[in-house]
């Protein structure tokens, strides 16, 4: 089965919420366990439209699998800072999608002026780990107990990634 990046469309909504909301209810990944809301979903994702901030999407036969979107971090200051957020759905993992959809979204990224690229990431997590590595992201720090988790707390990694222009 074939995987199709593309740039997320207002026919995909839904099924980025239910990608979200899957990933989220794992309880290991995201910030949250479990989807915003469909109508914040929507401005999210309209925002994203409205503005052309890179929001991709990873679908196979129809069925949305994974995203990656880059979007401002908010304040004046800081216009040139994208805040990165992804994942994909547990089936579709180890196949190349995350890396696909991550490549897809960060050269968006620089034809939309981001020079810099922050994400954040729980620290047991390897895999995330090792595939911002691999597209020029380094560790800049670490909140330790940042997340609580049902059984404790866990450390957050902070990765950012440069434009070459900056570098």
């Amino acid at each position: 089965m074939s995987v199709s990046i593309e740039s997320i469309r207002a026919e995909d909504i839904v099924a980025f919420r239910m990608a979200v909301d899957s990933v989220a209810r794992e309880g290991r990944f995201l910030a949250s366990y479990e989807a915003p809301s469909l109508e914040a979903v929507e401005r999210f994702v309209h925002t994203n439209l409205e503005h052309g901030y890179p929001q991709i999407v990873a679908l196979a036969d129809g069925a949305l699998v994974g995203w990656c979107d880059i979007t401002p971090e908010g304040r004046p200051l800081k216009r040139h800072v994208g805040l990165l957020g992804m994942g994909v759905v547990a089936a579709w993992r180890g196949r190349g999608v995350g890396n696909a959809l991550l490549n897809e979204a960060l050269t968006r990224a620089a034809q939309a002026g981001f020079l810099r690229i922050e994400l954040s990431v729980r620290a047991d997590n390897a895999a995330a780990m090792a595939l911002y590595r691999k597209h020029g992201f380094v560790q800049e720090g670490i909140k330790r107990f940042a997340v609580r988790v049902p059984d404790g707390f866990e450390d957050v990694v902070i990765m950012a990634r440069l434009s070459p222009a900056l570098a």
